[in-house]
């Protein structure tokens, strides 16, 4: 009982650590090997079509305290495609509260409104994502792949170049102010 109470005096310190996520380097919680061996466990899965035990698998890396958004968004999303749309709203619901800034609940927000064919949603999420990371390319692929499959390829084509069009002015100013 002692300890216990103890335990729950002590402060916690937040640890996070580099780590590359979709190519990019993004400070993050520390996770632990176990939670993210069922993570990559889930993410085998997912990649494999077997979006049912990718779930099972991801509640499975949930279930280590991590505070991970990519596991909280990547689960809300394998249980939408699994068909289990009120655990998908549950999830996401908690990923707005403790990640309300995040890009990544946004992004899972937008491919959720996609699965439901609400489109609009959709893009608005994209959008909102694309708002919250300037220069994240995820948003942007998504949504012209909403836009190509709804016959809207011209679109999606624009909306790529434009993209492109950003990031290579983006990056000769990175170079020339690196001069």
């Amino acid at each position: 009982m002692l300890l216990l109470a103890l335990s729950a005096c002590a402060t916690s310190i937040p640890r996070t650590v580099p780590r590359v996520v979709d190519g990019e380097v993004e400070n993050g919680p520390a996770v632990s090997p176990y939670a993210y061996e069922w993570f990559i466990e889930g993410e085998r899965l997912a990649v494999r079509g077997r979006h049912g035990e990718a779930a099972m698998a991801f509640e499975t890396a949930a279930a280590a305290p991590t505070g991970d958004v990519l596991l909280v968004t990547r689960l809300a999303e394998e249980y939408e495609i699994t068909g289990a749309s009120r655990r998908a709203d549950r999830v996401l619901s908690v990923a707005r509260r403790y990640y309300p800034q995040s890009p990544r609940v946004a992004l899972a927000e937008g491919r959720i409104h996609l699965l439901r064919d609400e489109v609009d949603g959709a893009y608005e999420a994209f959008i909102e994502a694309s708002r919250r990371a300037p220069g994240w390319a995820p948003p942007v692929v998504d949504m012209a792949k909403a836009l190509a499959a709804r016959g809207h390829v011209e679109r999606a084509n624009a909306l790529l170049l434009g993209f492109l069009e950003d990031a290579s002015r983006v990056q000769a100013s990175i170079a020339m102010n690196a001069l």
